[in-house]
């Protein structure tokens, strides 16, 4: 499963050689390599196979499949059959978050990376990462990136969507 999420990810990458280098596709291969960096990073085999490094690649994993849904810690805990102290420890002992903030950050990047390349509303986006509230979703991104979405998106406004011309 690894080595085919990998390999995945990497003939993605290489397929945007072929297209044309515009900035949406710059960004669009940037968001591959970062999540190819992740994934050979969490799920690579140089790590020790500890009960623990098992338990946190399950569950980044499992977040990354469930963005579009709203996860509890209750959710995680019984999924994965370990207490809440117990996947609070290792979740900080690695990605110095909670598991809670660390999906909300998961979540967070997944909107900056559609606010740059898509033209999708605010509240599309929002409700595509399971916020029902428009409000509670710009909130939430603003306390996490440091900007408001439609700040963040005015940034890429600026520049030229083809790096050819």
């Amino acid at each position: 499963k690894k080595k085919e999420m990998i390999e995945y990810d990497l003939i993605n990458l290489f397929m945007m050689e072929s297209r044309s280098f515009t900035l949406a596709n710059a960004i669009f291969m940037s968001s591959l390599l970062n999540h190819l960096l992740i994934t050979i990073y969490f799920f690579e085999d140089n790590q020790t196979d500890s009960k623990e490094n098992f338990i946190l690649t399950a569950c980044i994993q499992y977040m990354n499949q469930h963005l579009q849904e709203n996860i509890s810690l209750t959710d995680l805990t019984k999924r994965f059959n370990i207490s809440s102290s117990y996947l609070n420890a290792i979740f900080k002992e690695e990605t110095n978050k909670s598991p809670i903030d660390f999906f909300i950050k998961l979540k967070m990047d997944e909107a900056c990376s559609l606010l740059r390349i898509s033209s999708m509303k605010i509240n599309e986006i929002g409700s595509s990462l399971g916020y029902s509230d428009a409000y509670y979703f710009s909130r939430i991104f603003k306390k996490t990136i440091g900007v408001s979405p439609k700040k963040y998106r005015e940034r890429f406004d600026q520049i030229p969507k083809d790096f050819s011309s």
